[in-house]
């Protein structure tokens, strides 16, 4: 082993200072001999082996800070560490920390030997691995001072090889002793310092940890009421106060509003909603806004859902469902449960429109709820299937739904059907966001107040097979419809539509109903190109042009065709009309038609009504008419035919209606007439049909209105009339050829009501049989040749309202309508007419009669008829100048 030379004396200063130089490496020591004995070891005391030896000569010593040395052949012993200890907590030197860095301690146990293998000492303690690679042992102690992480003994002092060695135990001790004093000094500032700073840091985590608690209490403080009033803080506009929310609400619904992100609610919604939310507390959308807040599921709901919700919720509100809206149907809306278990109208009809034909225009047979899906019991507990649900159906035909119409119903973009027809009360527009609904089907609002125009958006809806907007007041003029696809059925008639029908239309279309309209312009020839047109409705428009095109090639399926009222011009094209084979309707009535009826009219054999009235038709009527088996009703009066009424007309065996009057006709009235067994209504009034009225008028049973006056028909009133026991109206006024008396099997017509047989040459009497006419209400005989007294079977007829009498020969006592009046001359009933003018009566005018008006009491003064004014029947003034009806 190599010796170690003693150094010189050093004063304390300079051992201070050498014992406090750093080394910056050890090395391994070769030897060490005469170790303490462990007798000599207390249990306070630590063990101290010499482990490594620094580079410069020095050793390290790991102990207590009083120790006691020895030196003897270069060994070192362990002595009694100092028995008071610091406080815990001081700090490691920085020499500490660097050894740390040099080392990786590990616990082990063993023995220290010398380089020649000896056992001289059993100890438990740390291992310690030198930079140089070798293991030296460094043995456990304890210390006083603690061992934290911040502790540090004088265990780790490192002494100069030169001062450790050759020292007496004296003057090692001595100088030992200044060392540890000095140093325990230092520690206990380090101690004191770093109490200070603990302190000090303590102060500072407790003063962050307050803040951080404000700022957290401050920010669900901000949370609570930014969810209580979250619509006020996000939207951009001008914020009102929440109100508490509606009556109605979700059972259940908790108190307070869940959070939920009511930003990206209302980045759902168009401008026009977050206007109304924001503005008016009263609105719909404030009032549907109020009640999904505070929907406890409002969490769980998908974007489209809180949409659909809020736009059926707006809807209720705005149609008066919490006042008007049978709750019996409707009493689940605005619940908790999915909006697709809400119902749809009182009843839900099996189609939307019926068409002429009886058939359903959108059948909904099939339709068991407002959604897609059908509900069932799985799908109730399964979220999911729920939440894909959408809303197809808004069914509330004549509901008496009222007030407002919300363009929120526009948001629902799933809905197929919208159907709100027959709702006069209910008001509104439809909105530019329609075209957003682009999986409609049908749109139905007919017979509801709608205001503004057609937007033009209605493009987008390219689903659309029927729009029916009948009876809004629409206004504007019609949007092209060639994008619509789909579009089979358009009703826009009983509008303030004006402007041009447009020339693009849809390939489909089946039905354009487009009347009572202003629409102006010429019927486009497009519309004759439609391979489906079924139904063209065109009437009470202002439209001009011809009535028909010259030529049709694809019109085959043209059943209804309405024209009339309008300014068209034209004639009817033999060749185009023959086409239109399954035509059932032709009305063009009142119009400027200037044609003859072609005989290729007999070909359209589904013709049930002919109606060119009021137009200037001319020439004679083609005896085709008689192939028209299925015809009921043929007007076509008030033109300028001539000539004959074909007798062929007694082969239309379905007729009910014939009106031919206002025309020129001459000849006679044909006889197979009388072949018609449901003839229902016969007018061949004001023409210039001559002869006798034939017998066999008397064999149509369903007659109720025969009208044949202002003729030169001649003759006698045949008494077959009296078979027609559905007879209402008879009037044969005005046939100053008609000279016969009045049958009295008149008498047996028990229905008649109205007999008009005024302006002929009739004479006689007046039958007393007619008093059998318990349904008369109105009679006129006057200007005629009857004579002798008014039975008094005729002036007790019960329901009579109109006598008419004047101007005939008739004599005896003023007859009184004893029917119409009391013993106290009050009158029962009102009477229309009394004329007992130009005749012959005589006497005291009754008093009954003084009280009536003097536009319905008609008589004229003389000598022999006198009351009333009874100072008249002495008077010479003429009996003109006192007339009361001229």
């Amino acid at each position: 082993m190599e010796e170690i030379d003693n150094p010189p004396p050093r004063s304390r200063l300079a051992a201070k200072e050498e014992l406090s130089v750093e080394p910056t490496e050890t090395r391994s020591v070769s030897s060490i001999s005469d170790v303490s004995q462990e007798k000599n070891v207390h249990k306070h005391y630590t063990t101290i082996v010499v482990g490594a030896m620094p580079a410069n000569g020095g050793v390290v010593l790991a102990g207590g800070p009083k120790i006691k040395e020895s030196h003897s052949r270069g060994t070192i012993s362990r002595s009694q560490s100092r028995s008071d200890p610091p406080a815990r907590g001081s700090h490691r030197t920085e020499r500490e920390h660097k050894s740390k860095r040099n080392t990786h301690m590990g616990t082990s146990s063993g023995a220290v030997r010398t380089t020649s293998g000896e056992k001289r000492y059993s100890y438990t303690g740390h291992r310690a691995y030198s930079s140089n690679g070798t293991d030296d042992m460094v043995g456990r102690h304890r210390t006083h001072r603690g061992h934290g992480a911040y502790g540090r003994t004088t265990s780790d002092l490192h002494i100069p090889r030169q001062d450790a060695v050759g020292l007496d135990d004296e003057n090692f001790e001595s100088r030992m002793e200044l060392l540890r004093d000095d140093h325990y000094d230092e520690e206990q500032g380090g101690v004191a310092t770093m109490e200070r700073r603990r302190s000090d840091h303590a102060k500072t985590l407790c003063m962050i940890m307050g803040w951080l608690v404000a700022i957290v209490f401050l920010v669900f403080l901000a949370l609570f009421f930014l969810e209580k009033n979250k619509h006020i803080s996000l939207l951009p506009t001008r914020m009102v106060e929440v109100t508490a929310p509606p009556s109605v609400a979700p059972s259940g619904a908790p108190s307070a509003s869940p959070t939920w992100q009511g930003d990206h609610f209302f980045r759902l919604l168009p401008e026009s909603s977050l206007k109304a939310i924001t503005e008016d507390p009263e609105s719909p959308q404030r009032k549907a806004y109020d009640w999904l807040v505070v929907d406890s599921q409002v969490q769980t709901y998908s974007s489209s859902r809180l949409v659909q919700r809020f736009a059926l919720a707006t809807f209720f509100h705005a149609t008066g469902g919490p006042t008007h809206w049978n709750r019996n149907s409707t009493k689940r809306w605005l619940s908790s449960a999915h909006e697709c278990k809400w119902g749809m109208a009182t009843s839900l009809q099996a189609g939307i429109l019926v068409d002429r034909d009886n058939n359903y225009f959108y059948d909904m047979h099939d339709v068991s709820g407002p959604c897609t899906k059908k509900i069932t019991a799985d799908d109730v507990r399964d979220e999911e299937a729920e939440e894909e649900l959408v809303y197809e159906y808004l069914w509330f035909p004549r509901n008496d739904l009222v007030g407002t119409l919300p363009p929120e119903i526009y948001l629902l973009t799933s809905l197929r059907i919208l159907s709100l027809f027959g709702n006069p009360e209910l008001e509104g527009s439809i909105a530019s966001n329609i075209g957003a609904l682009t999986n409609l089907e049908a749109l139905a609002m007919s017979y509801t107040r709608l205001y503004g125009s057609i937007p033009e958006e209605i493009q987008a809806c390219s689903n659309l097979s029927g729009i029916m907007l009948s009876g809004t007041g629409l206004k504007g003029t019609i949007p092209s419809l060639g994008n619509l696809s789909s579009l089979q059925h358009l009703f826009l008639d009983f509008n303030y539509l004006t402007g041009q029908i447009p020339s693009d239309l849809p390939p489909l279309m089946g039905q354009m109903v487009l009347a009572m309209n202003h629409l102006n312009g010429t019927v486009p020839t497009e519309i004759w190109s439609l391979d489906h047109l079924y139904e063209l409705d065109v009437r009470s428009n202002e439209l001009t042009g011809a009535v028909i095109p010259n030529e049709l090639h694809q019109m085959t399926s043209l059943k209804y065709w309405h024209a009339s009222n309008n300014l068209l011009s034209g004639e009817l094209i033999p060749t185009s009309l023959a086409i239109m084979t399954n035509l059932r309707i032709m009305s063009l009535f009142q119009n400027r038609i200037n044609s003859t009826i072609p005989s290729d009219i007999g070909l359209l054999s589904n013709l049930t009504l002919i109606s060119i009235r009021d137009n200037d038709m001319t020439g004679t009527l083609p005896s085709e008419l008689g192939l028209l088996s299925l015809c009921r009703w043929l007007w076509l009066f008030g033109n300028k035919f001539v000539a004959n009424i074909p007798s062929e007309i007694g082969n239309m065996e379905d007729l009910v209606e014939l009106r031919l009057n206002n025309n020129l006709f001459w000849g006679s009235v044909p006889s197979e007439l009388g072949q018609l067994p449901l003839l229902y209504d016969l007018k061949l009034n004001d023409n210039a049909i001559a002869g006798q009225l034939p017998s066999e008028l008397g064999l149509l049973p369903d007659l109720n209105l025969m009208h044949l006056q202002n003729n030169q028909i001649s003759g006698i009133i045949p008494t077959e009339l009296s078979n027609l026991e559905s007879l209402a109206e008879l009037q044969l006024h005005g046939n100053r050829q008609l000279s016969s008396s009045i049958p009295s099997e008149l008498g047996l017509l028990s229905n008649l009501d109205v007999l008009f047989l005024d302006d002929c040459q009739l004479n006689s009497t007046l039958p007393s049989e007619l008093g059998q006419l318990v349904a008369l209400e109105l009679l006129s005989v006057s200007g005629n040749e009857l004579s002798g007294s008014v039975p008094l079977e005729v002036t007790a007829l019960p329901s009579l309202i109109y006598f008419n009498v004047a101007d005939n020969r008739f004599t005896g006592n003023v007859p009184v309508l004893t029917s119409h009046h009391s013993n106290n001359g009050t009158s029962k009933a009102a009477l229309e007419a009394f004329n007992i003018s130009h005749n012959g009566f005589v006497g005291e005018i009754p008093i009954e009669l003084c009280t009536l008006d003097a536009t319905v009491f008609q008589y004229d003064c003389s000598k022999s008829l006198c009351g009333c004014f009874s100072c008249l029947c002495d008077s010479r003034i003429p009996v003109d100048a006192f007339k009361i009806w001229n």
